[in-house]
């Protein structure tokens, strides 16, 4: 393994950009959680806009006009309006006018906007495109907002600067919230969220990485508790029905101490003040404990919400 100065300098060189710790590839290692975020925001997609990622659109649908279905297939249409069909099976319909299509499932096609909070360069979000028309994403560091912008605009996406938890978005203007690992604030996700939207968030929990900080000296990284039961209070307060909870500890592992400077660069919450100069001696220590084990473990904290907002009343 080279020197530990080495190491440091050329961890501290590098040019931070977007959310992607490629560079740490061999060099930093860990679990997951037993869930898949990506996919979960996925299956959600589907549910609430009706996309299907083999087809690549709606279900073959071309409106060519306020709800004109040309399906051009098969589809069993329970629809709720003007048409009130309820084929109960194949049904390849040309309406030429208003079709209310309510199907209750997959098919449930919501033409709301999508909102993605804190998204960094985009990275998440572009993979789960084919996206909604409306989609917007925000994100609160500057350096992140170009790196954004040119992955998502050709997807047509709209990326908004946020640099602090008022989001920059209409009242009751998006259908579905994304959130994973940005920040979470339950008054504000219920008032852009439509009636019966839904917030899908991965949360980074306050005992993340706590070896870290105790190691370095450094304070913890967090004031007060942040975890599944104080999120999911917050969302019930804020008038949510919470649909789904979960919280888990994967590990993770530095294997040289140029992926541990790395890593709190590019996540600077975990130690505010971080500089190599001030927690030189707290590097030195971790750098030891790398030489003898072959790595330095500690223990993620990561927690998944879903909810719902209530719908309207009659």
């Amino acid at each position: 393994m080279r020197g530990f100065e080495e190491l440091v300098a050329e961890a501290a060189a590098v040019p931070l950009t977007g959310w992607d710790f490629g560079w740490q590839s061999g060099r930093a290692a860990g679990s997951e959680p037993s869930w898949s975020y990506p996919g979960m925001a996925r299956d959600l997609l589907r549910d609430c806009y009706g996309r299907l990622r083999d087809r690549g659109d709606l279900l073959g649908v071309d409106t060519g006009g306020p709800l004109g279905v040309d399906t051009g297939g098969l589809v069993g249409v329970d629809t709720g309006g003007p048409l009130g069909v309820d084929t109960g099976g194949p049904l390849g319909v040309d309406t030429g006018g208003l079709v209310g299509v309510d199907t209750g499932g997959l098919l449930g096609v919501d033409t709301g906007g999508l909102l993605d909070v804190d998204t960094g360069g985009g990275e998440l979000l572009a993979s789960l495109a084919p996206l909604p028309a409306g989609t917007t994403a925000v994100e609160g560091w500057r350096p992140n907002l170009e790196v954004a912008r040119a992955r998502l605009s050709p997807l047509g996406a709209e990326v908004v600067f946020a640099p602090d938890a008022t989001l920059p978005i209409a009242d009751e203007s998006v259908s579905v919230v994304l959130n994973r690992h940005g920040r979470l604030d339950a008054a504000e996700t219920a008032r852009v969220l439509r009636p019966a939207g839904w917030l899908l968030t991965q949360q980074v929990g306050s005992e993340d990485c706590a070896a870290v900080n105790e190691l370095l000296g450094a304070p913890d990284a967090y004031r007060t508790p942040w975890n599944a039961d104080v999120a999911a209070e917050a969302l019930k307060a804020a008038g949510f029905t919470v649909t789904d909870v979960r919280e888990e500890w994967p590990w993770f592992a530095f294997r040289d101490i140029g992926a541990l400077v790395y890593q709190l660069r590019a996540v600077p919450w975990q130690v505010p003040d971080f500089t190599v100069t001030r927690y030189h001696e707290g590097l030195r220590r971790i750098d030891a404990i790398i030489r003898r084990r072959g790595e330095f473990r500690v223990l993620a904290h990561r927690f998944l919400i879903r909810a719902r907002k209530p719908p309207s009343r009659p």
